[in-house]
């Protein structure tokens, strides 16, 4: 979406990654009752997730908002860089892994993720929340290649 903002509708990259982030906070929230409601929440990987990623993203925030301060346009400027940058970086590692299925490399089953430590998760949710915070960019797409 903050793409699609800035790029379509010419917004400050600052207004484009808080209209995102606010917007997928609503849209989450319905796909998240409905996934508990079905019982496919794993509150084990929820909870060390959240202990990396909410600090993560009250960082970013902190930074964007002292940047802000120092000067409005050179923040927007970086930060539709940094955007780029993301996109780009998205779209390698989405290549990459339809590379993998196409030489035979199957998806790791459900378990897989429960048997990850607990350090590698925080360390997974600061790295997302840094990013989603900065950028509203790589919640999903970024972390995979992590697992």
């Amino acid at each position: 979406m903050t793409p699609l903002l800035v790029l379509g509708l010419g917004m400050p990259a600052t207004a484009a990654v808080g209209t995102d982030l606010a917007y997928s906070s609503i849209t989450k929230l319905a796909g998240t009752w409905q996934h508990w409601r079905q019982g496919t929440v794993d509150m084990r990987v929820v909870r060390a997730l959240a202990i990396g990623s909410i600090p993560a993203t009250l960082v970013a925030a902190a930074t964007l908002f002292f940047l802000h301060s120092v000067s409005t346009n050179a923040v927007d400027a970086l930060l539709e860089r940094f955007i780029g940058v993301m996109l780009v970086i998205a779209a390698s590692l989405m290549l990459h892994k339809l590379w993998r299925s196409t030489r035979g490399t199957t998806e790791l089953p459900a378990e897989h993720l429960a048997n990850r430590s607990t350090a590698k998760l925080v360390a997974i949710g600061a790295f997302g929340g840094f990013l989603v915070g900065l950028t509203s960019i790589g919640s999903g797409s970024l972390p995979l290649p992590c697992w």
